[in-house]
């Protein structure tokens, strides 16, 4: 959270071959709609939930895959 509370920001990170495990994936996109929720509770002008590279790639690519309203989607730099 900034010094003056306006923006707030979450990171995931989930990096090579752990974004391909089938498995996990399911409870890799609660994990991220659930942080995504509360962040939405949180009073700020900007909110920002970042993925690291191989986490974003593989969670836009998802069908059912939903962004909450208010919140910036954001990839992380290299």
């Amino acid at each position: 959270m900034s010094v003056d509370m306006k923006v707030v920001a979450m990171v995931k990170e989930c990096v090579g071959d752990s974004v391909k495990n089938k498995n996990g994936n399911q409870t890799r996109k609660v994990r991220v709609n659930s942080d995504m929720y509360y962040l939405s509770l949180v009073n700020a002008d900007k909110k920002l939930m970042y993925l690291s590279p191989d986490y974003y790639k593989w969670f836009v690519s998802q069908k059912d895959a939903a962004i909450t309203s208010g919140i910036e989607l954001r990839k992380i730099p290299k």
